[in-house]
Formats: C-alpha cells, sequence, structure tokens
C-alpha cells in the first residue's frame, strides 16, 4: 500500500529508491504514448487534417522509424526518476505525520487526499525545468541536442524563471501519474502565453472549446497506463524489498 505504514519494514531510504526504480520503469512502457500523445494535443488544425491517435502513430512510424517513439527519451527518464520518487517520497512523509497526528478517523481519507496533493505540487516544482527541456525536445529535435543545450537555450530565452513557464498549470494537474503537458514552452515555433489563462483564451479563440480537449483520448490512456504500471510497480518492488529485509531463518 502506498504511504506511511506502521511496522514496515522499509527505511525511507528504500522508499525512495525504490520510487527511482518505479520512475525507470514507468518511462521506459509509456514514452511512445508519451510521444503520440504530444504529436497529437499539437496539430494545428486550419493547416492540416486532424489525425487521430492510430494515424499520428502510423505517420511517425513511416517518416520517423520507431526511434522516433523514443525521442528524449534519457531527459524524460531522468524527469520521470525525480518526479516519481519525490510524490511517492513526499507522500510518504507527509502521510506519516497524518497518521501519527491523532486525526479522528473519519478525517483520514481528506487528509490523506490533501497528502497527496501535498506530494503532487512538490513532485511538480521539482520536475518542470527538465519537463521544459523534454517537451522542446521531443516536438522540435532539430532545435536542442541534448540536456545542456536544452538548458541553455531556455535560460537564454528567457532567464531563470523560464524553467517554471506554465507552473500553475502544472500544479493545476499534478497527481500521481506525472501527465503534465506544458503548452507555454513546447517550442519557439508556437506561441507563447503569458498566463495559463491567456493560454486558454487563446486555444479556445483560435481552435475552439474543444480544441482544450485536442488529443483527448490518448491523454486518457496514458494516464490510465501510466497510473498502472507505477503503482504496479511501486508495490511490487517494496514487496520485494521487504522479502529480502526478512531475517534468515
Amino acid at each position: 500500500m502506498v504511504g506511511y505504514q506502521r511496522n514496515d519494514s522499509l527505511t525511507h531510504s528504500q522508499k525512495f529508491a525504490v520510487g527511482c526504480f518505479t520512475g525507470i520503469i514507468t518511462r521506459l512502457i509509456t514514452q511512445p504514448v508519451d510521444i503520440i500523445k504530444l504529436r497529437t494535443q499539437l496539430q494545428k488544425r486550419k493547416h492540416i487534417k486532424h489525425l487521430s491517435m492510430f494515424q499520428m502513430s502510423r505517420k511517425i512510424l513511416e517518416e520517423e522509424g520507431f526511434k522516433a517513439f523514443f525521442h528524449g527519451h534519457y531527459i524524460g527518464q531522468v524527469h520521470s526518476i525525480l518526479s516519481v520518487s519525490t510524490q511517492f517520497f513526499i507522500y510518504e512523509l507527509v502521510s506519516k505525520q497524518v497518521v501519527n497526528s491523532g486525526i479522528n478517523e473519519k478525517h483520514m481519507p481528506a487528509m490523506l487526499f490533501f497528502s497527496g496533493i501535498i506530494a503532487g505540487c512538490c513532485s511538480g516544482a521539482v520536475a518542470l525545468p527538465l519537463e521544459v527541456i523534454r517537451v522542446r525536445q521531443m516536438i522540435a529535435k532539430e532545435q536542442y541536442k541534448g540536456i545542456l543545450n536544452g538548458a541553455k537555450a531556455v535560460y537564454k530565452a528567457g532567464g531563470i524563471l523560464a524553467f517554471y513557464e506554465g507552473l500553475s498549470a502544472s500544479l493545476i494537474q499534478t497527481h500521481k501519474e506525472d501527465d503534465r503537458f506544458t503548452t507555454t514552452v513546447t517550442s519557439r515555433h508556437l506561441i507563447r502565453c503569458t498566463s495559463f489563462l491567456t493560454c486558454i483564451r487563446n486555444i479556445i479563440r483560435k481552435e475552439g472549446f474543444s480544441g482544450l480537449y485536442q488529443g483527448w483520448l490518448v491523454t486518457v490512456l496514458k494516464s490510465q497506463l501510466t497510473s498502472i504500471v507505477a503503482f504496479t510497480t511501486y508495490e511490487c518492488a517494496c514487496y520485494v524489498v521487504r522479502e529480502f529485509n526478512k531475517p534468515v531463518r
């Protein structure tokens, strides 16, 4: 079970290590879906025929090859490790304080819910700089060759604050499956929004209300896949470590 448990044999460092391992496995499995999701969401409906998830997959495979589904995978791995491990680790610490605080049992679900929000916000704040570089690299591979090159380009464009563009959107959409989409910083060729609300207005004005739900199907599928992989991997890895922690009879 995710979160603090009394008399658990796992230490905080072991759970943090398990979170890192979970991030690696989660990114490895969901990377292709993430590529399809971003490409589908960034289609310009006025200029090209809108492609479905399956049509986009076929287009990427035919035009760029199988390797395109893993473009930006290295930085994606670092991002996933930071994001997933931070979420599980912070949730562990906060839920421990909640459980040991003597709160009435009937209020426990609500407090654990807010613990998840805190963990998600911390994860979003920690991983967002890499998210900015990662999304730019995935969408416009000709612009940034590597993490350092991308970081320099982002810093040159807007200084330190450029790494936290889209922070409000990232925190609003914070949850354990690590599924955030930062529209404000995807590429220097795309329109830059000055705020979260401005971005929403621009999308509605140019593409209509349905533009807010572009790529909805693949986003839902990616969220489901990410949640299943992340929680299953975390629980299984914790079980294995607990078995190793048991004294030999």
